[in-house]
């Protein structure tokens, strides 16, 4: 992508049209952005998300009351799985065990869930010649997103996803 004469790190959402019926019209629209799922919300973090469409079956919280260690495993009643856990120096980690979507439905969450395009669209139009959430590999069965203190990757196996995200000083 250029913008302003530079070049700018691109992300391809691969797919064809689809021929839709809407309010008595007919007409054809691009299926890279379509998702059997429910929309995410504005601001909305993942595990809110799958809190709200799917519900909770079950949390397991080990975290230490003492210690800045911190640990928790929701369980989602469509057999969604995250597990988050963080320490001192403000490290942590998060996986996201999801059956049944595709990566290009994986993406589209993490693409919205941390805001992505829209941090992207303010960063370049306030100059910024350096854009740190750029995809570094986007292949048919992974995605890795780096950022300046970590990187999110999204990689699919046997029909289920899985997204971690790994961050830290």
């Amino acid at each position: 992508m250029k913008h302003n004469q530079r070049s700018l790190p691109g992300i391809s959402i691969f797919g064809g049209f689809v021929k839709i019926h809407y309010k008595g019209m007919e007409g054809f629209i691009f299926d890279g952005f379509l998702s059997r799922l429910a929309p995410l919300h504005d601001q909305e973090s993942l595990d809110d998300y799958f809190g709200r469409v799917f519900g909770q079956l079950q949390t397991i919280d080990r975290s230490k009351p003492d210690s800045e260690y911190r640990f928790k495993r929701i369980f989602y009643k469509t057999g969604i799985v995250s597990e988050f856990e963080g320490g001192p120096e403000n490290w942590f980690t998060h996986l996201y065990f999801i059956p049944g979507i595709s990566l290009k439905e994986a993406y589209l969450l993490i693409n919205k869930a941390t805001g992505f395009e829209r941090n992207y669209k303010r960063q370049i139009s306030e100059g910024s010649t350096y854009f740190d959430q750029r995809p570094e590999k986007f292949a048919p069965d992974e995605i890795v997103i780096g950022y300046e203190l970590g990187q999110q990757t999204i990689r699919v196996d046997h029909g289920h996803v899985f997204i971690l995200s790994e961050f830290g000083n």
